[in-house]
């Protein structure tokens, strides 16, 4: 799998077998919707084991994030509130950053 250089990319480390996974997925599958300038994807841990040890996954679900090919935020377990919030704060935080660099204005 080769990381997207730019955009924030958020992946779903997760496993057939894994109960919390399964009831996690439904409400991941809605979030390329939600946040169309976020790239989502999904590992089997079973599938792709060197994907996680490459990125040091030792339980499931795990969401990483992405951005600029390095991790930058890891979300461990099924709790999608808190995961969702930290889409929302790096969209905000990039909006910001974004938003200087072209000097906007209220």
């Amino acid at each position: 799998m080769e990381v997207s250089k730019n955009g924030l990319v958020v992946i779903d480390f997760y496993a057939t077998w894994c109960g919390p996974c399964k009831e996690v997925e439904p409400v991941f599958a809605k979030f390329p919707k939600s946040y169309p300038s976020v790239t989502f994807a999904k590992i089997d841990v079973d599938e792709f084991p060197e994907a996680a040890d490459r990125f040091t996954i030792n339980g499931m679900p795990t969401f990483l994030f992405i951005k600029g090919g390095k991790p930058v935020v890891t979300v461990m377990g099924a709790n999608m509130t808190t995961l969702e919030n930290k889409i929302k704060q790096h969209i905000l935080k990039e909006a910001a950053k974004s938003c200087v660099s072209n000097k906007c204005r209220k």
